[in-house]
C-alpha cells in the first residue's frame, strides 16, 4: 500500500476509518497490553540464554540475597544492558528492565555471589 500523507484521507473521506486503525493498532501494540507479570523464578537460572518470543517487549526483575559484594549484568543479545553493584550483605535488584522481542537475554554475576530470591517478567 502506498503511503498517504492526512491530506489524501481527508480527501478520500477515509479520516474516521484511518484514525480507528491506527487506534487498534497502538492497543495491539501496546507495551503491558495483553501482558501479566509472571514468577518465572522456577524457569530461570543465572547464566543461561533466554530468547524473547513474545513478539513484544518484555520487562525483566530479578531480586536477590548476596552475602558480600555482588556485581550483576544483564546482557541482550550479548550486550550489557544493565549492570547492578552492590557492597554490603544485602539484597541486589535488577528492575523493571525492558528486553526487546526476538532479543536473546541473560543475567549473570561478574564478581560475587548472588542467590536469586525472585525473577518475574512482564510478558504475555
Amino acid at each position: 500500500m502506498a503511503k498517504r500523507d492526512i491530506r489524501d484521507i481527508i480527501n478520500d473521506g477515509d479520516l474516521d476509518t484511518h484514525i480507528k486503525d491506527s487506534v487498534a493498532r497502538t492497543k495491539v501494540d501496546g507495551v503491558g497490553l495483553g501482558q501479566t507479570i509472571q514468577d518465572m523464578t522456577s524457569y530461570r537460572a543465572l547464566a543461561t540464554d533466554y530468547t524473547n518470543d513474545t513478539g513484544k517487549t518484555i520487562f525483566v526483575t530479578v531480586n536477590g540475597i548476596n552475602d558480600g559484594q555482588a556485581d550483576l549484568k544483564l546482557t541482550v543479545n550479548g550486550l550489557q544492558w544493565a549492570m547492578c553493584a552492590t557492597n554490603s550483605a544485602n539484597k541486589a535488584n535488577l528492575n523493571a528492565i525492558p528486553v526487546p522481542p526476538g532479543t536473546s537475554y541473560r543475567v549473570e554475576i561478574t564478581s560475587g555471589t548472588f542467590n536469586i530470591d525472585h525473577w518475574t517478567e512482564m510478558r504475555s
